[in-house]
């Protein structure tokens, strides 16, 4: 499939009017730098990085993870964009460049999603490149995202966890799950909580200069909360073989820790380190938010302590 430079899918169900406002988005994109050596609208986009290229792929699909009752289509572009960020922030890796995949049902205005997806990308200083289009019974976009690293980094990974380490998060959690549910009951917020946490649903953000200065102190693990708190530390735990011994959860103002253990979509950052008060410290002087020491890895690769208590990982999971 062509994956580079909006095209137009052949199916008869996609409009002249689609194909035309394709054309004129990649005809206002044809800039070239010392990077990007052919862009987007030809049959393949040529780019030349100098460091490791980091790259990874998301979706996001009407009625698993928005709906338009509450979405409007800003926001559903900034997602699109967010959880493949944070996916390059785990990674210690600067975004470069984005593909997007649209499935369109017809009642998409498609000028309108490409203009956001745009701005989007530029937020996180990226920029969208190409991608495909069609029409089909359900909306989705679907994003690969580019970065780079420095080469002479090392590179964090789910399996970096040392036993001993300390294990750090970025940011409170819960709130994008106690969003969710306020808007499916359709309730009205009544509080600067509540309006925080509808807020946190509907307009993540990433812990992207988190991710980058710990790539910068050769932090070796991290991995961003997509799943839930209790469900990506999973992850860690599997790929390094490491026990998992939580001390503290930083929870949301109004969410529960059930919010925060399990509720997923926050997008901040897991990491672990070996020397926590040279974390805090680079932190301050990078002028960002402290993050919070929730625990620690262990030698026992089976062990699972919540405030002294054994638990079992959970966590969003698809097709369960």
């Amino acid at each position: 499939m062509k994956s580079e430079g909006i095209r137009k899918n052949n199916s008869s169900k996609v409009k002249l009017s689609e194909f035309e406002i394709l054309n004129s988005f990649n005809r206002a994109r044809q800039e070239t730098n010392d990077e990007i050596i052919v862009p987007g609208g030809d049959d393949a986009a040529v780019i030349s990085l100098p460091n490791r290229l980091v790259v990874c792929a998301d979706i996001v699909v009407e009625g698993v993870h928005f709906s338009r009752e509450y979405f409007s289509l800003s926001q559903i572009a900034n997602k699109a964009v967010v959880v493949n960020i944070s996916d390059l922030a785990a990674m210690g890796s600067t975004p470069k460049y984005l593909l997007a995949v649209i499935t369109s049902p017809g009642d998409v205005d498609l000028n309108q999603l490409l203009t956001e997806l745009d701005l989007a990308a530029k937020g996180f200083g990226a920029r969208l490149i190409g991608g495909d289009i069609s029409s089909g019974k359900d909306f989705s976009i679907s994003i690969t995202a580019i970065g780079e690293i420095d080469s002479k980094r090392r590179v964090m990974v789910r399996s970096g966890a040392i036993a001993g380490e300390s294990i750090f998060v970025t940011g409170p959690l819960g709130g994008a799950s106690m969003g969710l549910k306020l808007l499916q009951n359709q309730a009205l917020p009544q509080s600067s909580d509540e309006k925080d946490a509808i807020r946190a649903h509907l307009e993540p953000n990433t812990a992207l200069k988190a991710g980058l200065l710990i790539s910068a102190l050769g932090i070796g693990c991290a991995i961003d909360i997509s799943d839930g708190l209790l469900g990506d530390l999973e992850h860690i735990a599997e790929g390094s073989k490491v026990g998992i011994n939580l001390t503290d959860v930083p929870i949301a103002r109004g969410a529960s820790l059930s919010d925060a253990l399990n509720g997923g979509e926050d997008y901040e950052l897991i990491f672990t380190a070996s020397m926590p008060e040279q974390i805090l410290e680079a932190f301050k002087k990078a002028g960002l938010t402290a993050p919070y020491l929730i625990g620690e890895c262990t030698a026992m690769p089976d062990q699972r302590h919540l405030f002294g208590k054994t638990y079992q990982p959970k966590g969003w999971q698809h097709f369960n």
